[in-house]
């Protein structure tokens, strides 16, 4: 609930003193670290999968 809490005095904030910038600080900064979790994740699968084929006798092909 903490991001929901921050989330929420910001966008009170904003809207109080029609500033946006810290309001564009924080879905951006929490854009970029959605984004770079998704880059994790899908690293740790093509390493997966690599590993996979490498253990296994799948079939080669391209997903």
């Amino acid at each position: 609930m903490r991001n929901l809490e921050k989330y929420m005095d910001v966008l009170a904030t904003r809207r109080r003193e029609k500033k946006s910038q810290p309001f564009e600080d924080l879905i951006g900064k929490y854009a970029e670290k959605t984004l770079l979790k998704r880059i994790k994740i899908l690293q740790l699968n093509e390493h997966n999968i690599a590993q996979a084929k490498k253990e296994t006798n799948l079939p080669k092909h391209d997903h």
